[in-house]
């Protein structure tokens, strides 16, 4: 999902942008990573996009097949692949506003469907990765190594706790879920009301999500909706093509040095994503062990969130001074490392580097993050 629609939003971002010929009819052909072994995760999405791009399906196959059996001297290729790998940079979104909109009938079908679900006028949605997704799509090995991307849904009881007084409801979402919800009161769409349509609609309609790190809080971004995403550990790979929201905020897992028996700060965990991204064994090598938010840290970040969104949040000094100092790392970072290795290898340059806000709720209780001498 959050390959897919990346490659597509960019490509409706740079027509938009007049960065592709307008004069032109420009083609797109759907296409998987070699390693990918899953169909199309929602087919609903080729459906949505083809509102703005023209794109391959069974409808019109035969056509683009005699295409380039009788004219290919006549189709410009000179632009095939261009967005088969995510380009570095962001896209900026506006809050409430959808980078891509359902079609009037798509929205009557979704309200009718939405209404069944008995789920509140104000809510959120939540999305803990687990491996069972990547299992289906990739096969049991993907999903082992990127484990260091998962975590427990269970482990946000106390954050929908704190919604739930305040009169918002937590809405589960994802396909392939298998761990067993314990929540109470939450509806879990996953397993209950899942619908392609439906993901679409859901991220555009609640107030925030609570998100991991997958494609989904990409979703919500494109839709016009910021996330909170926790447990994260994409500070500078993973985030091209990535929707910017001013709301948008995060939190880390934890980074502890084994050997020196220490966590690392804030430059230092940087660098080690960019080494090992999403690959456990690379992490084991460095003796590098990722620790996941707590109960308690996640719920705090989730309470700043949403104080943020009602414009209730009260801004201290100490939070001033901080976060100017974490701005400066992250730049610092930026500008020591010009190229990404992964991106080199494509001929791609330069960082998409994380720009959502870091929990001031996580980071005064943390401060050892930013304990960085700045260059």
């Amino acid at each position: 999902m959050g390959e897919t629609t990346a490659r597509l939003v960019r490509m409706i971002y740079d027509w938009r942008e007049n960065k592709l010929d307008k004069t032109a009819l420009h083609v797109v052909m759907p296409v998987f990573s070699e390693s990918y072994m899953g169909g199309v995760y929602n087919e609903k999405a080729i459906e949505i996009f083809s509102r703005y791009l023209y794109i391959i399906d069974d409808s019109n196959l035969e056509f683009w097949i005699y295409v380039l059996r009788n004219h290919m001297k006549e189709v410009d290729m000179s632009d095939f692949g261009r967005y088969r790998f995510r380009e570095a940079g962001r896209i900026p979104v506006q809050l409430g506003i959808p980078l891509v909109e359902l079609s009037s009938m798509q929205l009557i079908e979704a309200e009718k469907k939405f209404a069944k679900m008995n789920i509140g006028e104000t809510f959120v949605c939540v999305h803990a990765r687990e491996a069972n997704e990547k299992k289906s799509n990739y096969g049991e090995y993907y999903a082992k190594e990127t484990m260091v991307c998962d975590w427990n849904i269970n482990a946000l009881e106390k954050a929908c706790s704190y919604l739930r007084q305040q009169g918002i409801q937590s809405v589960r979402m994802g396909k392939y879920e298998c761990n067993t919800c314990m929540i109470p009161e939450i509806i879990d769409y996953s397993n209950q009301y899942y619908d392609e349509l439906m993901d679409f609609y859901l991220l555009q309609k609640c107030k925030f999500m609570i998100a991991s790190n997958s494609g989904l809080s990409m979703l919500a971004g494109y839709m016009g909706r910021p996330y909170i995403r926790v447990n994260s550990i994409g500070m500078s790979t993973g985030l091209e093509s990535s929707a910017y929201l001013e709301m948008n905020m995060y939190i880390p897992k934890k980074f502890w040095n084994l050997e020196e028996e220490r966590y690392l700060n804030l430059y230092e965990m940087i660098g080690i994503v960019d080494e090992c991204h999403v690959s456990g064994s690379k992490y084991r090598e460095r003796n590098v062990q990722l620790i996941d938010n707590t109960e308690d840290e996640i719920c705090e970040a989730v309470i700043e969130m949403n104080q943020r969104m009602d414009d209730t949040w009260e801004e201290t000094p100490q939070e001033v001074e901080c976060m100017e100092k974490y701005w400066k790392i992250m730049d610092m970072w930026r500008r020591t490392h010009k190229y990404a290795k992964e991106r080199k290898k494509f001929g791609m340059k330069g960082y998409t580097m994380n720009e959502d806000r870091i929990s001031w709720n996580y980071l005064k209780k943390n401060l050892y993050l930013i304990d960085v001498e700045i260059l």
